[in-house]
């Protein structure tokens, strides 16, 4: 009963979120068309989209973006930066017009092809978030690109198709199509903590709003996902979009239930600083962000003194480093605060053995601060190693214990230009 109870009250403060946040208001978004997008216009068909996306480094005040939570505290902040991982941008999407086949054919790079052939097909995968391509079904429908393609007839040589309600066909630019194929990568593990599912979300959007020649701006693309993430049933906020999608370093929070955020103006010396010493560490330990969303979200609905406090102190603290950020000094001590904010909001959000490595980083002097990547409980371990010890230290050090010795160490670099789609 305890449980039928959990589950009625955080469905309860899901349906209420405001229109910004909402799959069932504004749903889906209605953007202009254009014969021209950000890069350049669209003359003929274009054989594929390409969407590159840097991942997301989060800093301080995660979980203050969430729904429905991020509309109830006073002032949520966070704090995050988009990060090359390995020199790469490390999410990925290509978009496909297809001539000679029909229907939506999706692959998530983990070995799975799906073709849904009708739109019913794709709203019914959209809401079952455990079915392979859920999410990109999700995607296509908050995309908006479904709406325009029933009970229509169109002309193709010199004959007329009848489209029969429901049968996928699609138009760009006048140019008619059969088939649309998406093709999903990621460089980063399952569960990595960087925010990869929003972001993938992210650049998908905008892949197809670039093919059908929508006008979007980057903050269409954080609406978009946001929505996204509520149709389809995971409940996330908005900060790995923001995170990922807009440049370099800055401080996310809301104004009248929108999105807002500032970017951070930083020394080049100071941002090669953080290059040379922030690193990731896989612990190799995946995680259940949803499990650990409906925990926090029922903590949070029962309004538990100690946890409104733990939010608030997100908040303010993602404030506070934002300002030493700008001034050239890494919070060292407030990420770390953040990253004992996180084990108490979620039991769970420290696997022991992730504890322990921290532990043995900071005794052998190795880091001066290591925190958790997203909602914890596992994935990527985030490290700011000591001043004059270098990445060869970390791994030296790493590979001495047989305990550690399969850890992969990535290197970190902040992404002044991180969404990056090019039409080929």
């Amino acid at each position: 009963m305890r449980n039928i109870l959990s589950h009625l009250a955080i469905t309860a403060a899901i349906h209420n979120l405001p229109r910004e946040c909402s799959s069932k208001i504004d749903f889906p978004l209605n953007l202009l068309p254009t014969t021209t997008t950000p890069t350049i216009p669209l003359i003929s068909l274009p054989k594929r989209i390409q969407v590159k996306v840097a991942g997301r480094m989060d800093l301080a005040g995660g979980w203050t973006d969430t729904p429905p939570i991020t509309y109830e505290l006073e002032t949520p902040h966070v704090l995050n930066a988009a990060i090359k991982v390995d020199g790469q941008k490390p999410i990925k999407a290509d978009i496909f017009p297809l001539d000679h086949l029909t229907g939506l054919w999706i692959s998530t790079g983990e070995g799975t092809l799906r073709c849904f052939e009708t739109k019913n097909e794709i709203i019914e995968n959209a809401q079952k978030p455990s079915e392979s391509c859920s999410l990109i079904c999700a995607v296509i429908v908050a995309s908006g690109i479904l709406e325009k393609f029933e009970d229509k007839k169109w002309a193709k040589d010199d004959t007329f198709m009848c489209i029969k309600s429901k049968q996928l066909q699609f138009e760009s630019n006048g140019i008619h199509f059969g088939g649309l194929f998406i093709k999903c990568h990621s460089d980063l593990p399952h569960g990595s903590g960087l925010g990869t599912s929003s972001i993938l979300s992210g650049a998908v959007l905008a892949g197809l709003w670039t093919l059908f020649c929508k006008q979007f701006t980057n903050d269409d693309i954080i609406k978009g996902v946001l929505k996204v993430e509520q149709y389809h049933t995971t409940g996330g906020g908005w900060q790995d979009q923001v995170g990922g999608i807009i440049h370099g370093i800055k401080l996310g929070s809301l104004l009248h239930h929108s999105v807002t955020y500032r970017i951070l103006s930083i020394s080049k010396t100071f941002e090669e600083s953080l290059n040379q010493r922030l690193f990731l560490i896989y612990t190799g330990k995946t995680r259940l962000a949803k499990n650990l969303l409906q925990t926090v979200l029922l903590n949070w609905i029962q309004r538990d003194l100690d946890i409104v406090l733990a939010f608030r102190t997100l908040a303010s603290e993602a404030e506070k480093a934002a300002k030493q950020i700008s001034a050239g000094i890494f919070p060292s001590d407030i990420v770390e605060n953040y990253h004992e904010i996180k084990k108490k909001l979620a039991v769970g959000s420290e696997p022991s053995f992730v504890g322990d490595l921290i532990k043995d980083l900071k005794d052998a002097g190795i880091v001066e601060a290591a925190w958790i990547a997203g909602a914890g409980g596992g994935g990527f371990l985030y490290v700011y190693l000591k001043e004059n010890i270098s990445r060869q230290n970390l791994e030296n050090h790493i590979c001495k214990h047989s305990e550690y010795s399969l850890l992969k160490v990535s290197s970190v670099e902040i992404d002044n230009n991180p969404l990056q789609i090019e039409i080929q």
